[in-house]
Formats: C-alpha cells, structure tokens, sequence
C-alpha cells in the first residue's frame, strides 16, 4: 500500500459476537438474572449447577461460580449487588425480556422508548390540554402512576441517570472481570491477514486488540468507551445512550433529559474527537481509504460517525455480512444512512463492496 492510502477498520458488536463472546444485551440480562437470584439463595453454587449452563453457558456458569466460592471475588461480587439491587434500569429490561419471550432486548431502544414517553409528558405539563390527554401515558417498572407536579418528573429523571451509569459499571464489571478473559482460539481471516492504521471500535471490550493489534503504532479508538480493570462507577466511561429523537429545534431548548443522549455521553466521558482529525487528514492529503466495516449494524444511532467515513471522496468502502439476511439488512440501513440514489451510485462505481464473511480460522 503506497503512502497515500490508508486502511481504516471500523468494529461493531458483531465482531465480538462472531468469536462466540457473550456481549449482547440479552446475554448481560441472562448472566445477571442468574446472578441476583444466586444473591438471595442459601446455597447459591447448587443454583449454578441447577440452572446457569442453559442461560449463560459453560464459561458463565463457571464465572458465576467463581464468583460464589472464590473469595477474591467477594468486591466484585458486592459491588454487582450493590449496582443492581433495586436498579430501575434492570428492572425493565427484565420485565422487557419477559414479556417479550426472552427472544431479543435492545438497550437503546428500550431507553429510548421510555425517555421519549416522559419527555411527552414534560412538554405536557406546559399545556393543560396536552396534559389531560397524557394522563394515560405510564411506563411499567418506570411510573406506578401518573406525576401530579413538574418537580416530581425531574426526580424520576435523576434517579433514571444514577441507575443508568450504575447498570452502565455493572456491565463494565461482566466485561472486564468476565468476557475479556475468556480464551478466544478462532481468528477472523479478513483482519487477521491484514494491517491497519487505524481501527474505530463501537464495542467496549479489548477483543481486537488482544487477538489482533500486530502493531503498537495502529490507533484505536473507541467511541462508546472501553472498559477499565480498576474503575468506579464515577469513572466509568461507558456511553449507553440514544439518538436525537426530536424533529425540531427544541432538542437545542429543552435540555432535560439531554444526559441519555449518546453526543453527550461521548463529550461527557471524553470518548469522542480523535477519528475527527483522522477524517480532516484523508481529506487534506488527498488519501485513499480502504474502510473495513465488520460486525457493524449500520444503525442510524450511529450515523454521526459513519457517514463521513462512508462519504470520504475517495472512501472504497468494504462491508462483510454473515448471511444473506443480514446482507439485505445492511442494504436498508445504509439507505436510511446515505438516501437511496447515493447508496446506488456508490455501489455502481465500486465505492461500496458487499462481502460475505470467510470461515474463522485457528490461531497460529
């Protein structure tokens, strides 16, 4: 590759996922409902035996075990009940798994879904009318009843971003404590034989670089945060938030619930800046970029950061999907991202490749 071309990986969650690690939302839910019913048993380690293999896996039964009888667990081991006992946040997305089978559970969605309702209920409180007609509007596990005053909407919004940036610790501690450590022997051929400069990863863990980084000199940055061995939850920098929901001007107004938002997370955590400078730089020096997008959903939460790498005049984009569906799923985010006629063109003139992803290979 000559001086005037740089390769650019960019990671979703899938990346994990297709080394067979544990870090969707629902195997999180799965882990700590097993963990927070061991808490209130006599004999916990039984429970394991009984019940984690079938949700959690051999490798998460064994951690939950770890956690129970190893006594150099115990600080891990409170501090998850300490985050989680009475977590609002992980109350829903309890109730959420239940009601829905268990099948599937999006975090951001689900947040999202429950600040747009008490959002429709501050904008109420400032018109009588509106407010007659949003008495019915409760959230389960969220309001038990309908807020009589302004101020009592605030305080349920207070408690929602403490429980956010505890539940945020707790699934630091699982991925740190748990699923950076477990042993990965299977590689992903199409960034195992290749080097790259730069690598932009959406996921919290160190999975790329663990497996990966041949490099020291190839940066890495992560958007959402990553997870520290020595954290708090003041110092956690994980971003687990949403995208602008509102149409109008008013999102720059009312600022109340603006802490849920991804932007400010990512400002608040100091996880965002550098890819900025990486963008600038390709421009100004007329470079070739080769991006590599792997085990990433293309969602429009994320459109922020995509799009100028996918927009770059000289971008060659690749894509890699696992399945045909997930082929044609990648086909209508990317018109949600780019607008039909662009994603045509880019297609047709090379810009945008779809790949179907190789077979893993053993480490060498």
């Amino acid at each position: 590759m000559s001086k005037k071309e740089i390769k650019i990986l960019i990671l979703g969650n899938g990346f994990d996922l297709a080394h067979g690690l544990p870090t969707s939302y629902i195997d999180f839910i799965n882990f700590v409902e097993i963990f927070m019913a061991c808490i209130s048993q006599v004999k916990p380690e039984s429970y394991i035996v009984a019940f984690a293999e079938e949700k959690v896996g051999v490798a998460g039964k064994n951690y939950l075990t770890e956690l129970f009888t190893n006594a150099d667990k115990l600080s891990i081991r409170c501090e998850f009940k300490e985050l989680l006992s009475e977590n609002i946040w992980y109350n829903y997305f309890l109730a959420k798994k239940t009601r829905t089978g268990g099948l599937w559970i999006d975090f951001e969605t689900e947040i999202s879904s429950v600040i747009q309702a008490i959002y429709s209920l501050a904008i109420a409180f400032k018109d009588e009318e509106a407010w007659k007609k949003s008495q019915q509007i409760l959230v389960p596990h969220i309001f038990s009843d309908c807020p009589k005053q302004f101020n009592d909407l605030l305080k349920k919004r207070d408690i929602l971003i403490t429980d956010l940036r505890k539940f945020a610790r707790a699934l630091e501690l699982y991925l740190e404590d748990f699923v950076n450590r477990i042993p990965v022997l299977k590689r992903i051929p199409e960034i195992y034989n290749n080097k790259f400069d730069k690598v932009i990863c959406f996921n919290y863990t160190n999975t790329y670089e663990r497996l990966y980084q041949k490099d020291e000199k190839t940066s890495i940055e992560y958007i959402h945060g990553k997870t520290q061995s020595i954290s708090t939850v003041e110092k956690c920098n994980l971003v687990l938030g949403i995208d602008e929901f509102l149409d109008t001007t008013e999102d720059d107004i009312d600022t109340e619930f603006i802490e849920f938002k991804k932007f400010y997370q990512r400002i608040w955590n100091n996880t965002s800046g550098s890819y900025i400078k990486w963008i600038e730089d390709i421009e100004q020096n007329k470079l070739v970029a080769h991006i590599f997008i792997y085990g990433h959903s293309l969602d429009k939460t994320d459109k922020d950061i995509l799009c100028p790498f996918i927009n770059l005049e000289l971008g060659r984009i690749k894509i890699y999907h696992h399945t045909k569906q997930a082929f044609g799923n990648q086909i209508k985010k990317l018109v949600k991202l780019l607008g039909e006629a662009n994603l045509i063109l880019k297609v047709y003139e090379n810009r945008i490749e779809f790949i179907q992803q190789e077979e893993l290979i053993n480490d060498k």
